[in-house]
């Protein structure tokens, strides 16, 4: 399983589609899922080498009235439940975490919601008629500024279906909320965007907005028969501000791009596919040599990805250590959860229950656990 993923339509999108892959991955997702609506250079062939390496699924998906929304439907249905988060967004947005450089590090913070809400910031054409050789991220750096509309980061586990390209139903008693914990109840909300925004290229240059229109809308919107060449013109005239943020993965960007392919894959899936053995052992190694802080951060890390009443139970063991009895116990109790019916590891973590009621001066707790471990455990 990893843990965080990017889906999107495309249509016609070969300019700047690498781009934007690679931008994903440098902001820490693990793999992206393209459906491709008919593309005249397949998508497939625009990201061979992505393709190549695993980091890439690509699906035909040609045709359909709103061709957005099906597409996501069937990512939840297919995809969802070999990734934690799903982020969906378009091809000329780009997820830009603004609290830390990894999004994984962020997302983790809210794995009690069922999705993160991204608001938009819009970007005009920085007086580009032709398309520009350099990457988006650097030739559009005029800010339009916060939109209210947002875009969402979900666990598929929680979702019931896409309502709009921005915003879906979740399972009773789960929502989205804001980078403020706030829920979000529709596709727009009062923009804030201190941990996390969308860069939304909309525009571009003239020659990219006048393909845009040509491509249609990817989902249909009441009242709106398509794009026109006066919203162009109009942004031009807007006040903006200078805005390099995206200029902080330009250069990872870069460099992600010159790596071979199977390196590349290497490099991005490195904590998903690590030894877990190994690691813990490290992480064990870390513990007893002073370093428990840095040594959560590690486990943490590992267990986006694996379970295990072993590693459970070294978790816990960090925490108490660190004097966080509350998540250590809980780890504990996960232990026990995922023991299962085997009867020989029930005893182990049992143990070490008793090992932290004992830590913790309760001796009539621990002596009451093992008369009940032999009783009814053992036997």
């Amino acid at each position: 399983m990893l843990y965080a993923a990017v889906c999107a339509i495309a249509r016609d999108e070969t300019p700047h589609l690498r781009e934007w892959a690679l931008h994903h991955l440098a902001t820490g997702f693990e793999h992206l899922i393209i459906y491709d609506n008919g593309s005249q250079e397949p998508v497939r062939q625009t990201l061979a080498d992505l393709l190549a390496s695993g980091l890439l699924t690509v699906l035909d998906f040609p045709g359909q009235r709103a061709p957005q929304l099906s597409a996501y439907y069937h990512c939840l249905r297919e995809s969802g439940t070999g990734v934690c988060w799903l982020a969906f967004v378009d091809i000329d947005e780009f997820i830009l975490p603004l609290a830390g450089r990894d999004i994984k590090d962020l997302l983790a913070t809210y794995e009690d919601h069922a999705a993160l809400a991204a608001h938009w910031m819009l970007f005009g054409s920085n007086g580009h008629l032709g398309r520009p050789a350099s990457a988006v991220a650097r030739a559009y750096t005029e800010s339009l500024g916060l939109d209210g509309h947002i875009k969402s980061i979900v666990q598929p586990r929680h979702v019931l279906k896409p309502l709009s390209p921005h915003h879906f139903a979740y399972t009773e008693g789960h929502c989205c909320v804001n980078e403020d914990h706030v829920p979000v109840l529709g596709a727009q909300s009062y923009p804030v965007a201190n941990k996390i925004r969308v860069n939304h290229y909309y525009f571009k240059s003239q020659q990219d907005f006048e393909e845009k229109i040509v491509r249609g809308l990817a989902t249909p919107v009441q009242g709106l028969q398509g794009r026109s060449m006066d919203e162009f013109y109009a942004q031009s005239q807007r006040s903006v501000y200078r805005d390099r943020m995206a200029e902080r993965y330009s250069a990872l960007t870069s460099a992600l791009g010159r790596l071979p392919a199977a390196e590349l894959a290497r490099l991005i899936l490195r904590d998903a596919r690590c030894d877990v053995q190994k690691e813990m052992s490290t992480i064990s190694t870390m513990v007893q040599n002073g370093h428990a802080s840095t040594a959560l951060s590690r486990y943490r890390r590992l267990r986006r990805y694996h379970g295990g009443a072993g590693l459970l139970i070294l978790g816990a063991g960090i925490y108490f250590l660190l004097g966080d009895s509350d998540k250590g116990q809980r780890l504990l109790g996960e232990a026990l959860l995922t023991a299962g019916g085997d009867a020989a590891q029930q005893v182990w973590v049992y143990e070490q229950i008793r090992h932290h009621y004992t830590r913790q001066g309760r001796e009539d707790t621990a002596q009451a656990l093992s008369a009940f471990v032999q009783k009814y455990v053992t036997r």
